[in-house]
Order: C-alpha cells, then structure tokens, then sequence
C-alpha cells in the first residue's frame, strides 16, 4: 500500500514539474518546494491511512503552508488553519478513537508501544528482546525512530516463522542466530535493505516480508 502511495506522489510530482517549467521563472517556484510538499504530503496520507490524526493534521498543515506561500490560493490567516485543523483532529479522535494514538498518549510520549512479538515505534527509539518459545510471527513498525530487535532467544518449533517489517523514514535492525535462513521479501522504496548471507546448516527458516520506505533495515547474524 505504501509503496503504491510513494508511486503515485512521485508521479504527479514528476508530471507537475513538467508543466511548471513553462512558467518556472514567473511564480519562483523551486524543486526544493515540491520536495518538501511531496513530504509533506506522502506522511500526512500515510499517517490518515493509519488513522494518527495527530501527524497527519501536522504535516498537512505544513504541506499547507508551503504551497500558499507560494499560490496564495486561501485568502485566509494561518492562525485560522491552525485552529481549524485542531478541531478537526480532536472530531476525528472522537469519532474513531484510534487504538494507536490512545496507547501513546498513555504513554505521554511517541516513544514506543510494544507487545508480544510486536514493537511499534515513532519519533523515538526501543529495543525489543524477543524470547518466545513457540516463535511463529512478530512485526516492527517504525516511523521516524529507530527500532533494534533480537531474535536470538526465539525458537520456531516449525520449520518456518515470519516477521514483518514497516519502516517509514526510520530504521531497523533484526539480529537473529546463525542456524536461521532469512527469505527475504521485502518491498524497497527509496530505502535501503542490508543483509548479508552467511555459509553453514541451517535448521529453520524467517521469512522477512514487509514494506521499507525511505527508511533503513539491516539484517544482522548474531
């Protein structure tokens, strides 16, 4: 999903540079701008999508922002937006009460919201221990954070286990034991993915699937 909504913002990214080079010069727009508004733009919708209304109200106003300085397209003050988009985000809390956000704000932090197999970061950092004796899944989410997870105390009674990977403009690192073989599939979008196979007999098998995104998985034997 992720991966089709960087696509489709690049595109029209691409195809608006295009038709702004006839007036370039005229309106002083710069790549620089619609960089930023792609940004912009690309988290807002990715954070709607998962209903953090918080970032996405943040990042929609910057995306905002950045275009009426230039177009002037809404006659009206910032305060005005401002206000309107808190609004706005506390309905939209209401309304849905999203799982995610109540979690943090318990917390009274972005820091980290992990259970189980599961570690969840953003804006922050954690590291996660695994020791499950029954290994059979687990999953990271991390968005402008940083995540390490250890695997090296899970044992998977199958033949095979999985764990899925989201990384959003942050970074994360699996250390897993040396007698796993990682089936590596996961999708990579302006992103990097280091893994590193090594030699040897291996008794099971992780497959590692998943979405990276502006972001950095590494994936180390230990």
């Amino acid at each position: 999903m992720k991966k089709n909504i960087v696509g489709i913002l690049f595109l029209l990214l691409a195809v608006t540079i295009l038709i702004g080079g006839f007036w370039w010069k005229d309106f002083q727009i710069t790549i620089w701008l619609w960089a930023w508004v792609a940004f912009t733009a690309y988290v807002a919708i990715k954070h709607l999508l998962q209903r953090d209304f918080i970032v996405t109200g943040i990042f929609g106003l910057l995306c905002i922002f950045a275009l009426n300085s230039t177009y002037r397209f809404l006659p009206i003050e910032n305060s005005v937006l401002i206000l309107t988009t808190i609004c706005a985000v506390i309905g939209l809390n209401i309304l849905f009460k999203p799982q995610k956000w109540q979690k943090r704000l318990r917390k009274r932090s972005f820091q980290e919201a992990s259970s189980g197999n599961h570690v969840e970061v953003s804006f922050g950092s954690t590291t996660k221990y695994i020791s499950d004796d029954a290994f059979r899944e687990g999953s990271a989410d991390v968005s402008f954070g940083d995540a390490t997870v250890y695997l090296d105390n899970a044992n998977i009674i199958e033949n095979r286990a999985q764990f899925v990977v989201d990384v959003s403009f942050g970074n994360l690192t699996l250390y897993i034991p040396r007698i796993w073989c990682v089936d590596l599939r996961v999708d990579n979008s302006f992103g990097a993915v280091d893994y590193r196979p090594v030699d040897g007999v291996f008794e099971k098998t992780l497959l590692v699937t998943g979405d990276v995104s502006f972001g950095h998985l590494e994936i180390i034997y230990i």
